[in-house]
């Protein structure tokens, strides 16, 4: 859906904030393994061989004081410099899915495809705002 997409997105760039290099994460979309620069905001199906990848191993689960409806984020995140060596599949805990359901969350939930984030993108405005930030220590 367009809200796992966003809010899916919306954690990568935030990561991305205080990890800045290199600046590709890998983003599994609709089953489909893709490159997410978040310097330059885009997505490619070709691995940055030159730098290499951030991959994440996602062991979030639901907050159990919300009663399942916000999450406590848990990321394992590994930097992966040759292709051969990132996972064939999303890196998550079996636990995390077995926990979020326990509070009924839809883990089946669909994900988004490509086409719809390529026809998303197009129906974009531009609107002149820089999205680059400075990173200080």
């Amino acid at each position: 859906s367009a809200c796992r997409l966003g809010r899916e997105l919306t954690l990568l760039a935030a990561a991305a904030g205080s990890v800045p290099s290199p600046p590709y994460w890998v983003w599994w979309l609709g089953g489909h393994r893709m490159f997410f620069d978040a310097k330059l905001f885009t997505l490619s199906d070709t691995f940055p061989a030159n730098v290499g990848v951030l991959e994440i191993e996602d062991k979030s689960a639901p907050d159990p004081i919300s009663n399942g409806l916000r999450r406590q984020i848990d990321w394992n995140v590994s930097l992966i410099s040759e292709e051969s060596a990132l996972a064939v599949e999303p890196v998550a805990s079996s636990n995390s899915d077995l926990a979020a359901a326990s509070f009924s969350a839809n883990v089946n939930a669909p994900t988004i495809s490509l086409d719809a984030i390529i026809g998303t993108r197009a129906s974009l405005k531009k609107t002149g705002m820089s999205l680059e930030r400075t990173h200080t220590c």
